[in-house]
């Protein structure tokens, strides 16, 4: 058996070499390791390049998300000292946080630009100026309302406080009929 392998009458023989020009590749054709190493370098270059931008973009919106949640939402905080006649003081404080929370979600999703983010606070700021313990629960019910209508389902996560529902049910005048007088 030595010399053969294995099997009767055929001994080993060395594989045939191809045809030399053959194992070339053509003029005319690309090498799979060339299309290959191409290949990594452009996947490479779009990763890095969507990394960049994506790195400078993620930046800004820190930036911006830290504007909201220490001026915006801050503005709102005043206002928990100015408690509506007959509601515990604990209570609204707790609406106020709530608030607070309200608005570090909306400065933080990405809806607000920098001028909307420095408009809104102050807007706020002049509803606290405006806040007496008469109008205060009215004045953030319809903040409230005014910012879920605006910012849509990204606010769905807050729910209403009971407290401000109770007040703008309060606080909704009825249509007043119109006196023969005053109809044109």
């Amino acid at each position: 058996m030595s010399g053969t392998n294995g099997k009767a009458g055929h001994a080993l023989t060395t594989p045939r070499r191809r045809d030399a020009a053959a194992s070339l590749p053509s003029e005319r054709g690309v090498s799979g390791r060339l299309t290959v190493a191409v290949g990594c370098v452009l996947i490479m270059v779009v990763w890095g390049s969507i990394y960049l931008v994506f790195r400078d973009w993620r930046a800004r919106y820190r930036v911006r998300a830290e504007f909201g949640a220490t001026q915006v939402a801050a503005a709102i905080d005043p206002l928990a000292l100015v408690a509506p006649s007959g509601v515990d003081a604990g209570r609204w404080r707790t609406v106020v946080e709530q608030t607070h929370q309200l608005l570090v979600t909306l400065t933080g999703s990405n809806v607000l630009d920098r001028p909307q983010m420095e408009a809104l606070r102050d807007e706020i700021k002049a509803m606290v100026a405006e806040a007496r313990p008469d109008n205060a629960a009215a004045l953030l019910s319809k903040f409230w309302s005014e910012q879920k209508r605006n910012a849509g389902p990204i606010l769905d996560r807050h729910p209403t406080p009971k407290l401000l529902i109770s007040a703008a049910s309060e606080h909704v005048s009825p249509a007043s009929p119109e006196t023969p007088s005053t109809a044109k």
